[in-house]
């Protein structure tokens, strides 16, 4: 993989996030999240309450509750990434954890059958809500996994000075799935957005956006198997906007002597419509992988791990450049335009806890978020 600077910035401990009696539900992206507090810190560094907002930025033509408020949703947006790391995983372990009692149960059915498949078209109540929960924990994970990399792709264009709107950021803007030799100039249509949101060709701003977003798809191609992301977005649209496909059950049981193995694979083209998939299969693992989804899960929260520390890594790199030389990349005012907050919706019983609001006296905060919004209240009090 594609490394952005000499200094090894990749955690060397890992077991303090490792409980005693083994690995905790969130071991597989306990680099990834360590990757991201360290980045924030080392924004949040830059951070000064008088000028409002990151300190150098104040050489850039952006007015000051836009260097304000751009660069508090900068620094939260690393936290997002911890956070949607930390919520995938949790998905994760209760997947597993469903998933176990279901196959549980679905093996005390094929024993009282003696041998034969059960069933399961009658379900009672609490065996419909087993299998809802798996079900649910399945989207959640895939729905996390995407907030993942979206909030990366926040990441890349915020240090990377990219003319893109932050609040829309999403990893497909990016183009990592490339395989054009100019990446990230793609020629023609399909690549414009990309390239009007870059430094001129053959500068100096423009060589470093290069370099850094080239790192960035090296570190994507090299986090799994072929075509690894592509899928992994694909099956979050169909967890999110597409009908799902059935729930295939399949019993794996080639030694009569040891109890079955349940498999529970997921479709191999998401972004297809099911009966197209189907029709056009000429056997069913034509239509679904042929590995369980736990497996695939676990493959894919492994391959965002590795992106994620890469992201941080190469920001962390390129960070250090801008700072040494502020006027290598101009931050755009195009990240944060004029915002939308206003809203008619009140809630649906206004005021009711107006009196708790009204009572409070105190906010506790950790110094970062503090110094965060002691910057934004300066630039309020110079607006006014």
């Amino acid at each position: 993989m594609s490394r952005c600077s000499d200094e090894d910035t990749r955690p060397t401990t890992l077991t303090v996030f490792v409980a005693v009696s083994g690995p905790s539900y969130d071991s597989e992206v306990v680099g990834a999240k360590l990757a991201a507090r360290r980045f924030k810190s080392l924004i949040s560094a830059d951070v000064n309450e008088e000028t409002g907002g990151i300190g150098w930025w104040s050489v850039y033509p952006l007015w000051p509750t836009q260097r304000a408020e751009l660069s508090h949703y900068f620094v939260s947006i690393v936290g997002a990434v911890s956070t949607n790391l930390d919520e995938s995983a949790a998905h994760l372990h209760h997947y597993r954890d469903r998933v176990g009692a279901e196959n549980q149960h679905l093996t005390h059915r094929h024993q009282a059958a003696g041998g034969r498949v059960p069933d399961l078209r009658h379900r009672t109540e609490l065996e419909r809500l087993r299998l809802v929960m798996v079900r649910a924990e399945q989207a959640a994970f895939f729905r996390s996994i995407g907030s993942v990399l979206d909030t990366l792709a926040g990441v890349v264009i915020a240090t990377g000075a990219l003319k893109m709107d932050l609040l829309k950021a999403d990893l497909g803007q990016l183009r990592v799935g490339s395989d054009s030799p100019l990446y990230p100039r793609i020629p023609g249509q399909a690549g414009g957005s990309l390239r009007r949101a870059l430094d001129r060709d053959g500068t100096a701003g423009g060589a470093a956006q290069e370099s850094f977003m080239q790192s960035i798809r090296a570190a994507v191609t090299h986090a799994g198997p072929t075509g690894w992301l592509q899928w992994t977005l694909g099956t979050r649209n169909h967890f999110i906007h597409r009908s799902r496909w059935m729930d295939l059950l399949v019993r794996d049981w080639p030694n009569r002597r040891k109890l079955p193995v349940w498999v529970r694979p997921l479709p191999r083209s998401p972004s297809a419509g099911e009966g197209s998939s189907l029709n056009n299969a000429e056997t069913v693992s034509d239509s679904y992988l042929t590995e369980d989804a736990t497996t695939t899960m676990e493959g894919v929260l492994l391959s965002v791990d590795a992106v994620a520390k890469a992201v941080f890594e190469c920001s962390s790199s390129l960070w250090a450049l801008r700072r040494s030389d502020p006027f290598l990349l101009f931050q755009p005012g195009t990240q944060w335009q004029g915002q939308e907050y206003a809203t008619q919706f009140a809630g649906y019983r206004p005021d009711t806890a107006l009196a708790a609001f009204q009572a409070a006296d105190a906010v506790v905060l950790n110094p970062v978020d503090s110094a965060r919004l002691a910057a934004l209240a300066r630039s309020k009090e110079r607006r006014l």
